[in-house]
């Protein structure tokens, strides 16, 4: 669960699931046993936290790092109730837009939960809420905008056999993007440091 390799182009999408408070009772003392399971909607990672024992009101304190190019999609957090014996129990669920997420700065918030349990609906409790921080370093976002996309102005054009040779004076790094039927990649010059966006047709 949560693996995957980072490639080239990747920064790092950090989720911190700090705490959270006013779940609803599953057990039959009056609390649950509560952990969280995260996943991207644009990745295939998935984490999950550590169960606390006997509480309404869990404190975690986990990071979990997802490797995007981009802080876009969303971040769905589901929390659930573990059971030895059964099925575990559905706590709720939230849903977080990685949209506008800052470049290094962090967004931090408590999170209403929603799709909670009826019984707890019934009982007229106040909704259960989590603590989550999100944060995507300064790094591979901010890199990626310096080459120029389009093979005009800084750009070079290859064809696709050239490219062991082309890569003895450039660095071939991340994919910029797709069009017909070339392929744009980022190229860094082994010596001027000068960064292309190299078209390989």
């Amino acid at each position: 669960m949560g693996r995957r390799k980072k490639r080239d182009g990747d920064g790092e999408l950090h989720v911190r699931v700090l705490q959270a408070k006013d779940l609803a009772a599953m057990d039959r003392g009056g609390t649950s046993d509560p952990y969280c399971v995260l996943t991207h909607s644009l990745n295939k990672q998935k984490y999950k936290t550590s169960c606390i024992k006997k509480t309404l009101n869990p404190t975690w304190n986990e990071d979990f790092i997802y490797f995007v190019s981009e802080p876009t999609g969303y971040i769905i957090v589901k929390l659930w109730d573990k059971d030895k014996w059964a099925r575990d129990d559905f706590l709720g669920e939230i849903v977080i837009n990685l949209r506008g997420l800052e470049d290094g700065e962090p967004l931090e918030s408590w999170y209403t939960l929603e799709n909670e349990p009826r019984k707890k609906l019934k009982k007229n409790q106040p909704p259960g809420q989590v603590l989550i921080r999100v944060w995507f370093p300064e790094g591979a976002k901010k890199n990626q905008g310096k080459a120029n996309p389009n093979p005009d102005e800084n750009s070079v054009v290859i064809e696709g056999d050239e490219e062991k040779a082309f890569s003895d004076v450039y660095t071939i790094g991340a994919e910029l993007g797709r069009g017909g039927f070339s392929i744009v990649k980022l190229g860094i010059h082994k010596q001027t440091q000068e960064e292309f966006a190299i078209k390989i047709i």
